[in-house]
């Protein structure tokens, strides 16, 4: 009954076709193709509308197990597919992956290449051969001890850091990896509004601030009043000297400022040549800032000493000295801003300035021990 109904409809389209020459022929039945996607095409809809005979079967990729059939009426064409092999290994044979079928041997080990983490081993089996090699060891540093580069096995202990010697206002730095410990600063112990502070580790005189009254005549510093004040300086003033020279303390003095000016210099010198090593500029340009710092510093420090000199002769050819330092550096300690395209120069010239400062500090010395001969 189906099949005929099917002959009827097909002549029906041949009597159309040849009547009526106006119309457009039919399209032509799709060839037969394979389809990777069954699930996609085998929807209730399709399967009850498609005709096989008369567009053509869909036909599925023949296997081992199976001949290229179709999706929906389960027509068969050819003969079966190859078998889809893997390939042997040391545990198992070459397989079928459709219906498990084995062939051949089982193949050689493939095995890994040694290490020191261990013998050379089979990648399927686990089986080993021959011996583990010998760890790469690297030097040790001052934080980590030796180390193999391949499996990362430690032996022994680091370093340490060797430091330089350093101070409160210069920083201490590893001689081997070359990090840096930030001075400490000083340690100021005693003074007053009319007494220098001293430090407790270096000896440095923070010179005395003097008094600072507000609108109602009192120290904002010290609490005393201002007639309080001056009567306290009165006092000081007229106290019988003391026996010992005043030159010696003078000389103390003298002496601390020129050793903390060493260390600026140094501190200022060693920065900026660390600034025009670097690769990055960002982090350079903050060691730069660092080395103009130290500089300004040590102008500031050139002036109090000029200031302690002025009004005592016998200190005439250390003021002369500390002037001509003064001179040489202070340029170069107003730098504030570093740019990309003038860096280079900028920091030469605080270097320069450094290292010229420094040989011109031993004529300084000589002027302040002259005054220990005096005294």
């Amino acid at each position: 009954m189906k099949n005929g109904i099917r002959c009827l409809l097909a002549l029906c389209a041949l009597l159309c076709l040849f009547g009526c020459g106006k119309r457009e022929a039919s399209p032509a039945p799709e060839a037969s193709v394979s389809y990777a996607d069954p699930e996609q095409m085998l929807t209730p809809e399709k399967l009850e509308h498609r005709d096989c005979e008369t567009l053509g079967h869909v036909l599925s990729v023949p296997t081992c197990q199976k001949p290229a059939t179709c999706y929906y009426c389960g027509h068969t064409e050819g003969e079966l597919g190859a078998h889809d092999w893997t390939h042997a290994t040391c545990r198992r044979r070459s397989t079928c992956t459709v219906c498990g079928a084995e062939q051949g041997e089982l193949a050689d080990h493939l095995f890994t290449e040694a290490s020191c983490a261990g013998p050379a081993s089979c990648v399927y089996c686990g089986l080993t051969t021959g011996e583990a090699k010998a760890h790469s060891f690297r030097g040790a540093t001052c934080v980590s001890p030796s180390m193999c580069s391949v499996c990362m096995k430690k032996q022994g202990a680091a370093l340490g850091h060797t430091w330089t010697e350093g101070s409160c206002t210069v920083d201490k730095v590893c001689t081997r990896c070359g990090r840096r410990q930030t001075a400490p600063g000083h340690r100021l112990e005693g003074g007053s509004c009319t007494e220098d502070s001293v430090c407790a580790v270096c000896g440095w005189h923070e010179p005395a601030k003097g008094h600072s009254f507000d609108e109602n005549g009192v120290c904002t510093r010290c609490g005393k009043s201002r007639s309080a004040a001056l009567q306290e300086e009165k006092t000081r003033t007229t106290e019988p000297a003391s026996e010992e020279p005043t030159t010696a303390l003078d000389v103390a003095r003298l002496q601390s400022w020129n050793n903390t000016l060493a260390q600026l210099l140094e501190t200022s010198y060693t920065k900026a040549d660390e600034a025009l090593d670097g690769g990055d500029f960002e982090q350079d340009k903050e060691t730069a800032a660092e080395a103009a710092a130290a500089l300004a510093e040590a102008v500031d420090l050139l002036k109090e000493m000029q200031t302690f000199c002025a009004d005592n002769p016998e200190l005439a050819a250390v003021s002369a000295q500390a002037k001509i330092i003064r001179n040489v550096i202070e340029d170069a300690s107003k730098t504030k801003e570093f740019y990309e395209s003038t860096f280079s120069s900028s920091v030469q010239r605080i270097r320069r300035a450094s290292y010229d400062a420094q040989q011109i500090l031993p004529k300084l010395v000589k002027a302040i021990s002259a005054l220990e001969k005096t005294k």
